[in-house]
């Protein structure tokens, strides 16, 4: 009869988990932090905010055409609302997705929270950012929201 060798592990370190919301609305943004801090609850995760703002190609990317500090107030209120320890992150790029695909890391998961649609067969501008991020090869969590403003 042959042995086997056994190895134990002393301790296992498990990289944090990153959850990213990507803000789209004030309102949607945070049901998508309250739905993050609930996946994250009990886990080793970061909750990340990332405000992808797109800069038209007549400006520089060093002069967007929104105030910074407006930008930053309102994620800042955003976050105090949350009540939970997030990662804010204000970028300007000119094109969205590129900026989530360099910011963004392979097994991370992104929470988008989406409002009513008016009309039922037409996406809303959450559900295509939702549907890019799945293209993309991320892992997506699309939280609907059937009480946002909308036409029904």
């Amino acid at each position: 009869m042959q042995g086997f060798k056994a190895t134990v592990l002393g301790s296992v370190v498990e990289a944090p988990l990153s959850i990213v919301v990507p803000f789209t609305t004030p309102e949607l943004t945070k049901a998508a932090l309250e739905h993050a801090a609930t996946l994250s609850a009990g886990l080793n995760a970061t909750i990340r905010l990332i405000d992808a703002h797109v800069v038209p190609v007549q400006c520089p990317l060093s002069e967007p055409p929104v105030n910074r500090e407006f930008q930053v107030n309102r994620m800042r209120e955003i976050t105090e609302e949350a009540g939970m320890p997030v990662q804010v992150e204000i970028i300007y790029t000119r094109d969205r997705m590129e900026c989530f695909r360099r910011k963004v890391d392979a097994g991370s998961l992104i929470v988008v929270a989406t409002g009513a649609a008016g009309i039922p067969w037409w996406p809303t501008a959450q559900e295509k950012l939702a549907r890019s991020l799945l293209s993309a090869g991320y892992e997506v969590v699309l939280v609907p929201r059937p009480q946002a403003r909308g036409l029904r």
